[in-house]
């Protein structure tokens, strides 16, 4: 029993990190500590943002973050998804 709990809890972790990595190349950043402290931060809160948006069927979070960057009618979508989902916490 206690080793399937942890190994949900490495599964959500790894997931986390992954999707991290994978989808805002988390590893690749060369910059300073605090900088990439804030980034963190400002990643986890756009992870569960980006991935209660519906834009396409199946879309990945990388292909939200394009849509967004692209078409600014898309950023103000996400961007009431946020509120609403902050609003609540």
């Amino acid at each position: 029993m206690q080793l399937n709990i942890i190994r949900n809890h490495w599964k959500i972790e790894n997931n986390l990190h992954w999707q991290l990595d994978v989808s805002f190349n988390e590893d690749e950043t060369k910059m300073k500590k605090n900088q990439v402290l804030n980034l963190a931060i400002l990643r986890k809160m756009a992870m569960p943002v980006l991935k209660a948006f519906t834009y396409k069927k199946g879309a990945s979070l990388k292909k939200k973050m394009l849509a967004a960057a692209l078409k600014p009618n898309i950023k103000k979508e996400i961007m009431k998804k946020a509120m609403v989902l902050y609003q609540k916490s």
